[in-house]
C-alpha cells in the first residue's frame, strides 16, 4: 500500500469495517455497532490502520464477550488469509469492547 491514494486507503478501510461488521452481525446477538476512533479525512496512506471498537449491548455476559473476542479473532485471521492487500491496515484486532452504557457514560 505504498503508494496508496487517499480514495484508494478510505475504500481499503471500508472494505474491511464491511467484512468485519458483516461477520460479527452473522456471528453474535450482541454486537451492536463497530465505531472507529478517526474520521475518513483523518487517514493516511502508509501510516493509518484500523482502529474499531466494538459495541455491545448491556446484556453481554463474560461468557458472550469471551465468544465475541473469539470472533473478531477469526474474523481477522480470515482477512488475513483472504485479502492480503489489507495487512498492512488490518494490522490488529478490533480494540476494546465497549457496552452501550459503557459508550453512554459521562465520565
Amino acid at each position: 500500500m505504498n503508494t496508496s491514494t487517499q480514495d484508494e486507503l478510505r475504500t481499503n478501510f471500508e472494505a474491511v469495517a464491511s467484512t468485519i461488521v458483516r461477520g460479527l452481525s452473522q456471528g453474535s446477538d450482541h454486537v451492536l455497532a463497530l465505531v472507529t476512533k478517526w474520521e475518513k479525512r483523518d487517514l493516511v496512506p502508509g501510516l493509518s490502520d484500523m482502529d474499531f471498537r466494538v459495541i455491545c449491548d448491556d446484556q453481554t455476559s463474560v461468557d458472550d464477550w469471551i465468544a465475541v473476542d473469539g470472533l473478531v479473532g477469526r474474523i481477522q485471521l480470515e482477512m488475513a488469509r483472504s485479502h492480503p492487500e489489507w495487512n498492512r491496515i488490518n494490522e490488529h484486532t478490533a480494540g476494546a469492547g465497549m457496552t452501550v452504557s459503557e459508550v453512554l457514560d459521562d465520565r
